[in-house]
């Protein structure tokens, strides 16, 4: 079962970035959801710097 629903207009934009900008957003991506769960267990006080 699916954790998560794109909508249409999401895939379609995502499809129209480079590689370059796809592997980006990627990695953009997994540090904000690292930030979420470090902020849910109480380790995260401050915002990202880099």
């Amino acid at each position: 079962m699916p954790t998560f629903h794109t909508m249409l207009a999401f895939e379609r934009d995502y499809k129209r970035l480079s590689p370059q900008q796809q592997a980006q957003f990627v990695d953009c991506l997994k540090k904000f959801v690292s930030d979420l769960q470090d902020m849910e267990a109480g380790r995260r006080h401050n915002v990202r710097q880099d």
